[in-house]
C-alpha cells in the first residue's frame, strides 16, 4: 500500500513506465497458481517484493529504495548489469573450456535463468567435476524442483563425500526430498510438518556423532515447533545445548528457544518467560557474534525490550484497575 500511495500513484512515477514495463503479480488472498510458481522459482518470500528482470526471465536487480529515483537508479543498473552479461556470453559462451563453462554457469545463476546454468553445470558434474560444482548444481535441482534429478545426485555425494562437513544437510535434504514444496493452507503446512518430523526421527536413528545428531535434532525442534508441539521441541533444543556445545547449531537451538520463550511469553502476559528470552538473544549476541544469527538476535532484542515494556505497563494498569474495583465495592 505504501508503494502504490508513495511511488506508483504519483505524478513523476510515469519516469518509470516511460523507460521500463512494470508487471505486477497478486499476493496474498488473491494469490494463484502462476503466483506461487513465480515465487516458488524467483525466492519470493514476502510482499512487496521488487525485481528488475529481463523479458526472458532473467533476474538482474532486487536491492530497491522504495522512492522513484532509487528504482530508476536500479533499473538503470540492472540495464548496465544486463549488457555486461550479453558482453561476457559473447566473449565465453562458446568455449568449452571447464573454467568458461563455470564462469557462465555462475552468471546465470546469479540471474535466475535456472535451465541455462543446470545445463552447463551438468557438462561440468558430467566431466568430473569438482564437489562445488555438484554443489551448484544440486541449488539449481531444488530451484526448477527437480526431485527425482536432486535425490540421485544427493545420494551419491553422500556416499562420495561422507567426510564433508555439508554431509549430514544432504543427507537432511535427501530424507526430506520428496516432501511438498507448494503449501496452500495450514493444514498442508502442518501435515508437511508431520511428515518431516517422522524422516528427520528416522535419520535421528542412523546418525552417530554428537554433533550430527545436533544438526538432525535442530531440524527436528523446528518442525515440531510448527507443529505446535513446544515441549518436544524444547527437549531437543536443550539436547543440543548439554551435548553439542561446540556443534554450529548450538546458535541455532538458542534462537529457537529464545523465540519460543518470547512468543509464549508474550501470548501468555508472561514478563518472566519474555525475559528469559531475552537471556538467550543476548547469550547469541555475546557468545556467538560472528555467526550470522547474531544480526537477527540483535534486532530481536529491540522488539523485545519494547513487548517487555507493554506487558510491565499491562501488568501495572491491571493492578491499579483491581485495586478501583475493590474500592468501588466498598462503596457500594
Amino acid at each position: 500500500m505504501q508503494l502504490e500511495n508513495r511511488v506508483f500513484s504519483t505524478a513523476d512515477s510515469k519516469q518509470i513506465s516511460d523507460k521500463y514495463v512494470a508487471v505486477r503479480l497478486l499476493g496474498g488472498n488473491d494469490l494463484d497458481d502462476e503466483g506461487r510458481d513465480f515465487m516458488q522459482r524467483y525466492g519470493v518470500q514476502g510482499y512487496p517484493t521488487l525485481l528488475a528482470m529481463t523479458p526472458d526471465g532473467a533476474v538482474l536487480g532486487t536491492d530497491f529504495q522504495r522512492d522513484v529515483a532509487g528504482i530508476l537508479a536500479t533499473m538503470d543498473q540492472a540495464a548496465t548489469a544486463d549488457q555486461n552479461f550479453r558482453t561476457k556470453a559473447k566473449e565465453l559462451g562458446a568455449s568449452k573450456l571447464p573454467e568458461a563453462v563455470r564462469t557462465m554457469a555462475g552468471l546465470y545463476k546469479d540471474r535466475m535463468q535456472w535451465a541455462e546454468a543446470r545445463t552447463r553445470y551438468e557438462q561440468l558434474v558430467a566431466a568430473g567435476g569438482s564437489v562445488e560444482d555438484k554443489m551448484s548444481l544440486l541449488d539449481v535441482l531444488g530451484k526448477v524442483n527437480d526431485v527425482p534429478a536432486r535425490k540421485e545426485l544427493l545420494a551419491k555425494l553422500v556416499s562420495t563425500c561422507s567426510d564433508r562437513p555439508e554431509c549430514i544437510q544432504w543427507r537432511i535434504d535427501l530424507a526430506t526430498a520428496d516432501l511438498p514444496t507448494v503449501i496452500r493452507s495450514r493444514d498442508e503446512y502442518v501435515a508437511m510438518l508431520e511428515k518431516k518430523k517422522t524422516a528427520l526421527e528416522g535419520l535421528l536413528s542412523e546418525v552417530k556423532s554428537a554433533g550430527d545428531q545436533a544438526v538432525v535434532r535442530n531440524e527436528l525442534a523446528n518442525a515440531l515447533s510448527g507443529t505446535g508441539d513446544k515441549d518436544g521441541a524444547a527437549a531437543h533444543w536443550d539436547w543440543i545445548l548439554a551435548n553439542a556445545k561446540d556443534c554450529p547449531a548450538v546458535p541455532d537451538a538458542l534462537w529457537g528457544k529464545a523465540i519460543a520463550a518470547v512468543n509464549g511469553g508474550y501470548m501468555d502476559s508472561d514478563v518472566a518467560m519474555v525475559k528469559e528470552g531475552r537471556a538467550l538473544l543476548q547469550k547469541i549476541v555475546d557468545e556467538h557474534g560472528s555467526h550470522q544469527i547474531a544480526g537477527q538476535a540483535r534486532r530481536a532484542l529491540m522488539q523485545v525490550e519494547q513487548l517487555i515494556t507493554q506487558l510491565e505497563a499491562k501488568a501495572g494498569g491491571d493492578e491499579d484497575g483491581g485495586d478501583d474495583d475493590d474500592g468501588d465495592e466498598e462503596d457500594k
